[in-house]
């Protein structure tokens, strides 16, 4: 189980990508965010601002902070 404070945005985006029936382009898109950007949260790449985290949680309706630690 992981601990409180780990950073699970990989695993939650995947999950709520698979949930909504997105595929990268199309949340790229939908977002208008790069698709490298969210390859790369994907992939375990802790995000450095918060621009598109918050663009992700209000298309999602998740806090950032659920989005983030799950």
């Amino acid at each position: 189980m992981n601990p409180k404070n780990q950073v699970r945005l990989d695993e939650n985006l995947q999950r709520l990508m698979k949930q909504h029936d997105y595929s990268l382009h199309q949340l790229a898109k939908d977002l208008n965010i790069n698709k490298s950007t969210i390859h790369n949260y994907m992939n375990g790449v802790i995000p450095q601002g918060v621009h598109a985290l918050i663009k992700i949680s209000h298309l999602f309706k998740m806090p950032v902070d659920e989005l983030l630690f799950g």
